[in-house]
């Protein structure tokens, strides 16, 4: 009589789910599906498989509660700061280079009439917006973006759960970081000068970073979720950052390899090749992957095709800061690749009508009352709360525009000839006042679930600031003060 098969006893559906995992292991490893099986089928084994079922059923909870394990395991949120630290000093505000750094970065007159600079960065395949959440913490400057592929609406992957994990993060519970905040009283603390750190400093400020229920990480994926674009790194074009062309300081992609290497080993010359138009001169492409798959981390097949594809890039730093040697998914290395040359930026023509586009369909958005009777148990915010925040993603990358090309007018550069730029400054005015005050009202219902009545106010008079006479502006500032004070009430 043949032996009954492990899991034999299961319900159907965990086992489908066990010979899935099953199957990716497999082919992950290179090992036969019965060696993998078979190590799953001991107690020890399905202890493990048990626990990953455990958080893949937490949702984005549990997504990322194994992220930070994983974080906290490795470090690798201290190596990639210290990465981006040592190549982009001016997104960390380290030292005189930062200060000297002029040229990084896009130099604007606001509004108000007052100078600023803005930096934007992008994380590629972001997953549950962690590290991107991390980022954003430690650089509040900096204008960072998370990025996923569209997938099929009815699986839990891709953007869909890279939005209901970082709106998680907008409300996580409250869990205060053991250690000091770095940012607080005073300026921060160099992230990478390691003679001015003790081991009880390294832990504070490990604590703070990887903190989710800290008011700091909840105001940095507040600021984050505005600026969830969907990319797909296999695309010949990023749509859902185009209007970043030329402008990044920097762009993030990490463990791309480990997750889909075994079925698209070569992922990673989509990365060069959609990464480099986005990148400013001088800004930088950090990747942090695995050498198993596609001849990643080998420089001598990496600048060949570099140099085939004629992509303005050039390999500055190549490291292998853990010694993974003899693991299954082989050795990781972190390559810094460099910008050695400008890229065409969109025209403020064609960034003006793409903050129109985005003003549109955020309105669509918001104007949606997505009242599901049932909403998907999987997804942490109610139907109304998701299609509010994706109308807020829509407005602030809608402003994201504006900035160009008020960075553009900074700069005197003009594209068009019948358009002066008094015109211009008009026509930027009155679309920014829009934007704001939508955003606004946004962030206005947001407030009972997501604590957004601040933002909501300082858009508000950023809005007032463009059109100061506009009644709906003063009016919806007024019902916000309303709101504040019924809820300190």
């Amino acid at each position: 009589m043949a032996e009954p098969l492990p899991g034999d006893d299961m319900h159907p559906q965990i086992m489908q789910a066990l010979m899935h995992f099953v199957q990716l292991t497999s082919q992950k490893e290179g090992r036969s599906q019965e060696d993998v099986l078979a190590e799953f089928s001991t107690p020890q084994g399905m202890k493990a498989f048990t626990d990953l079922m455990s958080m893949a059923a937490g949702g984005a909870a549990g997504n990322l509660r194994k992220a930070r394990m994983l974080a906290e395991a490795t470090g690798r949120v201290g190596i990639y700061l210290e990465h981006l630290g040592k190549h982009c000093p001016w997104l960390l505000g380290e030292s005189s280079e930062a200060s000297e750094a002029g040229e990084h970065g896009c130099a604007l007159r606001d509004c108000s009439g007052n100078v600023q600079r803005v930096h934007f960065a992008v994380d590629l395949a972001s997953a549950t917006g962690f590290y991107a959440s991390r980022f954003a913490v430690c650089m509040p400057e900096v204008k960072w973006y998370a990025s996923e592929r569209m997938l099929n609406p009815s699986d839990y992957l891709g953007i869909k759960m890279l939005e209901d994990c970082i709106e998680y993060m907008t409300t996580a519970p409250e869990s205060p970081a053991k250690g000091r905040n770095p940012g607080k009283g005073g300026s921060q603390k160099s992230l990478i000068d390691d003679t001015a750190s003790s081991d009880e400093d390294m832990e504070d400020f490990d604590d703070f970073c990887l903190s989710l229920g800290t008011e700091p990480s909840r105001q940095a994926s507040l600021l984050l979720r505005g600026r969830v674009a969907s990319v797909d790194v296999t695309e010949d074009a990023w749509e859902g950052v185009q209007h970043l062309l030329g402008r990044c300081s920097a762009l993030v992609c990490t463990s791309l390899l480990t997750q889909v290497g075994y079925k698209e080993p070569l992922i990673w010359t989509d990365v060069l090749q959609g990464a480099s138009p986005l990148l400013e001169e001088g800004g930088i492409l950090l990747l942090y992957d695995s050498e198993k798959w596609g001849d990643f981390a080998d420089v001598a097949k990496m600048s060949d095709f570099i140099k085939t594809q004629q992509l303005a890039l050039e390999l500055v730093d190549r490291q292998e800061p853990v010694d993974y040697a003899g693991d299954a998914d082989g050795r990781m290395f972190i390559l810094v690749f460099k910008k050695t040359s400008k890229t065409a930026c969109k025209s403020p023509t064609w960034l003006l009508q793409r903050a129109e586009d985005f003003k549109q369909a955020g309105n669509s958005y918001y104007s949606n009352p997505a009242k599901r009777k049932h909403p998907e148990e999987a997804v942490c915010s109610n139907p109304r709360v998701q299609v509010l925040w994706k109308a807020v993603a829509c407005y602030v990358q809608g402003l994201d525009c504006l900035t160009l090309v008020r960075s553009d007018l900074y700069k005197d550069q003009h594209d068009t000839a019948d358009t002066t730029p008094a015109e211009r400054e008009r026509q930027l005015a009155l679309l920014s006042s829009r934007l704001y005050c939508n955003l606004a009202a946004a962030y206005l219902e947001l407030g009972p679930t997501a604590g957004t009545y601040q933002h909501a106010l300082k858009v508000v008079n950023l809005a007032l600031d463009c059109a100061p006479e506009w009644d709906r502006a003063i009016e919806r500032k007024a019902k916000i003060l309303e709101a504040m004070q019924r809820h300190r009430d």
